[in-house]
C-alpha cells in the first residue's frame, strides 16, 4: 500500500506543479518490478487463502468480507498494467485514469490500512 501511495503522491505532486503528469516519468522499471512482485504475492495470498484469513480474523460480517474482496480486486486488476509496463514499457493500462484518481485512491489506501489495523485476530479460548 505504501508503494502505491507514494506513486500516486508523486503523480499528484507532478500534476499540481506542472499542470500535467506523465506516468512514464515516475514509474521506473526497477521500482515497479518490486511493486509488481509484491502485488502478485499479495494477490495469490488474498485469492487462495481467504478462508484462512476469514477464520484467523473472525471475519463473519458481510461488510468486512466485501471490503476484503474490493482490496483483492484492486490488487489483481492492477497486476496486468504493471506487467504491461515491465514487458513493453507501456503505461496505457494506467493512462485511463486521470490525475484526480491519485488523491481519491490515496484516500482509499488510508481506509484499506485502517481496515487491516481494525482486524482482531482470534485467540484460542482459555479455560
Amino acid at each position: 500500500m505504501m508503494s502505491g501511495f507514494m506513486l500516486h503522491a508523486v503523480n499528484l505532486a507532478n500534476y499540481l506543479q506542472f499542470g500535467s503528469t506523465d506516468l512514464k516519468l515516475i514509474l521506473l522499471p526497477f521500482a515497479d518490478a518490486i511493486l509488481a512482485s509484491m502485488m502478485v504475492y499479495c494477490a495469490i495470498g488474498l485469492l487462495f487463502f481467504h478462508r484462512d484469513f476469514f477464520l484467523k480474523f473472525r471475519m463473519k460480517s458481510t461488510s468486512g468480507k466485501v471490503i476484503y474482496w474490493v482490496i483483492t480486486f484492486y490488487i489483481c486488476a492492477s497486476i496486468p498494467g504493471h506487467f504491461r509496463f515491465l514487458v513493453l514499457g507501456d503505461t496505457s493500462y494506467f493512462d485511463f485514469f486521470p490525475w484526480w484518481f491519485s488523491p481519491i485512491i490515496m484516500t482509499v489506501y488510508i481506509f484499506f490500512i485502517i481496515y487491516f489495523f481494525a482486524l482482531e485476530e482470534s485467540r484460542p479460548h482459555e479455560n
